[in-house]
């Protein structure tokens, strides 16, 4: 406690300190608490002592819903998990944060009580967050200080507010706590030095670099023991930091050239081979890779157009986020890249490929979400004509699907599609992508009012594949290798007419299951509908290519598996033999 003590303007050069420092001079009083702090990194508190209720100061939790006036003249609301600094009556500040408002010291101000204390970083950082206010004291608290720095800080705000204010102190301290005891020692072996840092540093020379920094030094033939000083102790805690300050003051420009000799034993796991050849590969196609952010806006679910009860739309929230634009865990890739490519666009960039692998969230019991790895594509806008006899490459599916097939192939994986209804893809032209019965990813051209709402120009296809449904599937797989063909492959072209509302994926599927092993691939070239086909039909052209790898087959035979794809999709599709 100090009484007397005249509150007015601060010397010229003490102003001028703290306004070079970015802080704003105020009073006397105020401008020692703020000087000390940034000469020691201590805060301190002053208070005017008139104005504390009773004869006592209290460290306690706030009470629930307990209120406070701080020094912006803001009404806040404290709970349990704030530490607060009180008097008899009411909070005074907020630990290791802010100050209330009927406590500050004004030019009425005789007698003062200063308060230094140690608060755990961690209570501060959250405190500090959870109100929203972070000050020049929480910043310091929340990275931790050594618990005999509030002692010194004490001696020389309390000295200059005798030579500065006038100030008379009281004799005596009330110092409650302890510190974290003994000061810590380590031993430094001079070997050691020079095994690091690849050069000798003579003994003399590192005890002589330490005691600089503060530290004691007891030297001896083989090693020092270094007494670290409190001020060092949070980063000078083993002898790997004391090396590496005798190194940096000794000069780490002197130590010479060496290659290293390293022997590297670390293989890649499964999953990691995996997700290099996708990367690789996607590179290969032209795709950039891109990193976008795991927090997300909320609103993506709105954006893709999810209806209200999808399971999409359960997602995880951060318990203290930024801002509204990145308050959940991301559920999907697709709304990122989308972005990514309308910021693309608007930098003068029309068209472009890009592709990210990453991780997505979604809620799990047990409090932990379920993230699985996903490597996705977008293909965006309309590229501008290299040549007048060329027209550009527009994205659609068929180039998309392309892409995702060769993925996977790429890691062993054959896929098949199967109709799906994505609300964020475009009606008729999206797939499943499926390995066996798993479905592996999705394939598809983005809606044009999805495009609309994340900003994008022109046609937008998007392709992605779970990475590990992907190891999964090919550590179920043998790898099967094909002998080239010594025998000429056949072709026959089958055009069928159905519904409308049949789906070419559908056909295909069925198609590649009834052939049987003379047909090794089926492939749809042509679709077709108007005159002469009546009114909700539409003419499906399949081609087949046929083959035995050990014979050269006959007409019957090449014959034989197409007809028995047509009677199945006859049957299973109501199909009629085009004429």
């Amino acid at each position: 406690m100090l009484t007397g003590v005249t509150v007015g303007e601060s010397p010229e050069w003490l102003r001028r300190r703290l306004e070079d420092a970015g802080m704003r001079a105020i009073s006397n009083v105020v401008d020692i608490t703020n000087y000390v702090m940034l000469l020691t990194g201590q805060p301190l508190h002053a208070f005017d002592l008139d104005r504390l209720a009773g004869p006592r100061v209290v460290v306690r939790r706030a009470d629930e819903n307990e209120p406070i006036v701080t020094l912006d003249g803001v009404e806040r609301t404290l709970g349990p998990d704030v530490l607060a600094i009180c008097d008899a009556e009411r909070p005074a500040v907020i630990a290791g944060v802010f100050g209330a408002e009927f406590a500050e010291v004004t030019d009425a101000t005789r007698d003062v009580f200063l308060e230094a204390a140690t608060f755990a970083g961690p209570n501060i950082l959250a405190t500090s967050w959870g109100l929203g206010l972070r000050t020049e004291s929480s910043r310091r608290f929340e990275k931790g200080l050594p618990p005999e720095l509030p002692a010194v800080a004490i001696a020389i705000a309390c000295r200059m507010l005798v030579d500065l204010a006038g100030a008379t102190l009281v004799p005596g301290l009330l110092d409650v706590g302890e510190g974290d005891g003994a000061p810590v020692t380590i031993t430094l072996r001079h070997a050691r030095i020079a095994q690091i840092l690849g050069m000798p540093v003579d003994p003399s020379e590192s005890a002589r670099i330490l005691r600089s920094l503060g530290c004691e030094v007891e030297e001896g033939d083989e090693s020092h023991a270094v007494t670290v000083p409190y001020w060092r102790t949070r980063d000078l805690e083993r002898e790997i930091d004391l090396v590496e300050e005798v190194g940096r003051h000794a000069g780490l420009d002197d130590i010479p050239e060496e290659p290293i000799r390293l022997a590297a034993h670390a293989r890649r796991t499964p999953a990691q081979q995996v997700r290099a050849r996708l990367e690789r590969r996607a590179a290969d196609l032209g795709y950039s890779e891109v990193i976008t952010m795991s927090f997300v806006p909320e609103a993506d679910a709105d954006r893709l157009r999810l209806a209200p009860g999808d399971p999409k739309r359960d997602v995880v929230r951060l318990a203290n986020p930024l801002s509204e634009e990145v308050a959940v865990m991301r559920r999907s890739l697709v709304p990122g890249l989308l972005r990514a490519a309308a910021r693309n666009q608007a930098h003068q960039i029309p068209a472009g490929r890009l592709f990210e692998v990453g991780r997505t969230y979604a809620p799990r019991a047990g409090g932990l979400a379920d993230e699985r790895e996903w490597i996705t594509g977008v293909a965006f806008g309309t590229p501008p004509r290299d040549h007048w006899r060329v027209a550009p490459a527009v994205p659609d599916f068929f180039t998309a699907k392309g892409v995702v097939q060769a993925l996977a192939h790429s890691v062993g994986v054959r896929v098949t599609e199967v109709p799906a209804e994505n609300t964020y893809g475009h009606p008729g032209r999206q797939a499943a992508l499926m390995n066996r019965d798993v479905r592996v990813g999705w394939v598809g051209e983005i809606h044009p009012l999805v495009a609309k709402d994340f900003d994008v120009d022109g046609p937008c296809a998007v392709w992605g594949l779970d990475v590990g449904a992907l190891v999964e599937a090919r550590s179920s797989l043998r790898p099967e290798f094909q002998p080239l063909l010594s025998v000429p492959a056949s072709t026959r072209d089958l055009a069928l007419v159905v519904s409308d509302a049949v789906s070419a994926g559908d056909v295909l599927v069925v198609a590649r299951s009834a052939g049987g092993r003379l047909v090794r691939d089926v492939t749809l070239f042509d679709r077709y509908d108007g005159d002469p086909l009546p009114p909700g039909k539409v003419s499906l052209a399949l081609r087949f290519t046929i083959a035995d790898p050990e014979r050269t087959l006959t007409d019957d035979e090449i014959a034989a598996p197409v007809n028995k794809v047509r009677k199945r999709l006859e049957r299973e599709f109501d199909a009629e033999l085009r004429g």
